[in-house]
């Protein structure tokens, strides 16, 4: 198992598990709405056929921030962003 130490909210967790399981610079990030079950779900092959993370990021600019700072931390300058989900506007 791996230890994660809490953190609060949906977002803070997900970010945890992709930092303690990919612990190196990895070349692709599936990104998917942490409202909306069946993208994360979608997102799942996609994790496995590149063993790449699902990160779930909600609706709100914190959130936004912490995914965004992750990403520029944690992903190869030549990686790959998959973002699932409906587009709003």
């Amino acid at each position: 198992m791996i230890g994660i130490s809490p953190a609060v909210g949906t977002t803070n967790k997900v970010l945890a598990i992709a930092k303690a399981a990919y612990k190196d610079k990895v070349s692709k990030v599936i990104i998917a709405s942490g409202d909306n079950y069946p993208d994360a779900l979608s997102g799942s092959i996609l994790s496995y056929k590149f063993k790449a993370p699902v990160v779930l990021v909600r609706n709100n600019e914190d959130d936004e921030d912490k995914v965004l700072q992750y990403m520029k931390s944690n992903i190869k300058q030549s990686g790959t962003v998959y973002i699932l989900g409906e587009v709003l506007l």
